[in-house]
């Protein structure tokens, strides 16, 4: 995690400008093949939102994974600390 804001009164609303921002996201993930990008500013803060969204990133890095390892072009190293 890299940040995280506590908003005491209200639900976060996105500037002017955020729908380009994401936009540019998208288009830079096209051109980096692996760099997944993955936060509550691309779906909404809803706790159900966000748990849908990190599911459904989590099975393209799988898919990305599935194919380079296939092709052979891909060394997969996972693990997991306590």
């Amino acid at each position: 995690m890299l940040g995280c804001k506590v908003w005491q009164y209200a639900i976060p609303q996105y500037r002017k400008g955020h729908l380009d921002i994401l936009a540019d996201i998208e288009e830079s993930e096209k051109d980096a093949p692996g760099f997944f990008m993955g936060g509550n500013y691309r779906t909404g803060v809803a706790f159900g939102d966000c748990v849908q969204y990190g599911i459904n990133e989590a099975a393209k890095v799988a898919e990305f994974l599935k194919e380079g390892a296939e092709a052979g072009g891909v060394a997969v190293s996972m693990s997991a600390s306590a």
